[in-house]
């Protein structure tokens, strides 16, 4: 009786090992970062789903619509086009904005601009050609409703203008030829400055000529314009010792001085 009690005990014994050992196996592993699996499957259950652009779903349709087509074996022309128009949205259409400086950052950009249907704005370039001409003109107390012929004006005045446009504008800003022939010279650097010097263009003025007489590192002083000022200034000293010195800015500013 005592052997097969033992015995009982053992077997007893065996299956209480035997069923912890499946409970640890029904355990659920805990993930490196100290949770466990279910938990974290619903961490990921709760995170709110990131909404897809419009682009992105036309472009999705747009698959889909390839893979219909394949599907279906339907007649090249229709594949064709369909591809061509996906290639054409995802490769030609970035490159093209390259091409024309337009660099956007977010995509999502684009799709806002095309569905606007009124755009209110009063920066250069923005809805123009990123050019600024002089129209009129106001010289020696006299009002030109457009730029006046180079004998209009008095020589002293005009040798002023000429030397103060010159030497008061950033020497980095100029006008280039333009690259292609019968188009329109290319502006490079301040475009209002741009607009400045092409008005000794249209007097029949060069500007170089001056800045070469007058280099840069002969200039006295120059007070480069900032939002404080609201002007630029440049100082020229005259050979008898004397100053001279040109300044351009808000007319509210330069009036006062």
């Amino acid at each position: 009786m005592t052997d097969k009690k033992q015995d009982g005990a053992i077997e007893n014994r065996n299956k209480a090992k035997a069923q912890d050992g499946a409970a640890m196996e029904m355990q659920p592993l805990k993930s490196e970062e100290g949770g466990d699996g279910d938990e974290k499957d619903k961490k990921k259950a709760n995170l709110p789903k990131k909404e897809k652009s419009v682009l992105q779903g036309k472009l999705t349709k747009l698959a889909v619509q390839i893979g219909k087509a394949v599907e279906k074996k339907q007649p090249p022309d229709f594949r064709y086009v369909v591809v061509k128009l996906s290639s054409h949205i995802t490769s030609s259409f970035p490159s093209k904005m390259m091409k024309d400086n337009n660099l956007v950052r977010h995509l999502d950009a684009c799709e806002t601009m095309g569905n606007a249907t009124a755009i209110c704005s009063d920066k250069t370039g923005t809805l123009t050609m990123n050019r600024m001409t002089v129209v009129q003109a106001y010289i020696n107390e006299k009002h030109y409703k457009k730029v006046p012929e180079p004998e209009a004006i008095p020589p002293n005045i005009l040798s002023y203008l000429v030397t103060g446009i010159s030497v008061n504008c950033a020497y980095t800003s100029k006008i280039l030829p333009p690259e292609k022939e019968g188009g329109l010279p290319r502006h490079v650097g301040n475009k209002t400055e741009c607009a400045l010097l092409g008005l000794l263009l249209d007097l029949k003025r060069d500007y170089q000529d001056v800045r070469n007489e007058i280099p840069e590192e002969a200039l006295y002083k120059v007070y480069t314009f900032n939002s404080v000022r609201k002007s630029m200034s440049t100082v020229l000293k005259n050979s008898d010792g004397s100053y001279r010195i040109f300044s351009k800015g808000a007319s509210e500013i330069i009036l006062k001085k």
